[in-house]
């Protein structure tokens, strides 16, 4: 199961790919840009982010849709 902020940094450490297609994001640093509901207030306020207005909070946080994939995968594997 891959994992988008792993996949990202490895294979986009300066994210420029969710700088080109995701603009509000674009003032973040590197760090943030990936998770950006993590961001400090400083670096949101900074980047001229805010949370639920500008930018949507996420709809799944990856830690709860990984879990519950994994759990749909084993009740699929029982038959």
């Amino acid at each position: 199961m891959f994992n988008p902020y792993l996949q990202s940094a490895k294979f986009d450490g300066e994210a420029v790919y969710i700088r080109k297609w995701i603009p509000e994001l674009r003032h973040l640093s590197d760090k943030d840009i990936l998770e950006p509901d993590q961001a400090s207030e400083d670096s949101l306020k900074e980047a001229g982010i805010i949370l639920g207005e500008t930018y949507p909070y996420p709809v799944v946080t990856h830690k709860a849709g990984r879990t519950r994939a994994l759990l749909a995968y084993e009740e699929i594997k029982k038959g």
